[in-house]
């Protein structure tokens, strides 16, 4: 690894020995069933340094197989689980030609299950989206970073 600081002492805390570049494609699913994604965008990158991980991405859905329930997007690794909600990451996210007119604000709520599609209110209210905000082709666009194990 890299060694951080001095370079002097060694030590395994001042050790950079984690970093990963790549792909990986994301499934879109809901509470059960899921969604197709276009084959020319259904892949996203990440780099992973140490215990953060940073994602970007733009998805195109293309199909609805049966989906119901709380919108989630899968990960390319899962999310640590801290105390106190720390592991909580509210990303911002761009939903695009969803086929309906959901007032808000639209944020990926990170939690150790995955990256739920939420709305947040101009009153401030906070809820999943699901399967009845969207139609069978939609856009998706994000980018965030959270920490692993």
């Amino acid at each position: 690894g890299i060694e951080l600081g001095s370079g002097l002492d060694a030590t395994a805390a001042n050790t950079l020995d984690d970093y990963e570049e790549g792909d990986w494609s994301p499934t879109i699913t809901g509470d059960s069933g899921s969604y197709g994604l276009d084959a020319s965008a259904n892949s996203a990158a990440y780099t992973k340094i140490g215990r953060l991980v940073t994602c970007q991405g733009h998805l195109s859905v293309s199909s609805d197989n049966s989906a119901s329930g709380n919108l989630k997007m899968s990960l390319p690794f899962t999310p640590s689980s801290m105390g106190d909600d720390q592991e909580y990451v509210f990303a911002h996210l761009h939903l695009g030609n969803t086929g309906t007119t959901t007032a808000g604000t639209k944020q990926l709520f990170i939690l150790t299950g995955g990256a739920y599609i939420s709305n947040v209110t101009d009153g401030g209210v906070v809820s999943y989206l699901t399967h009845t905000a969207v139609d069978a082709n939609w856009q998706m666009g994000f980018s965030f970073t959270y920490i692993v194990q």
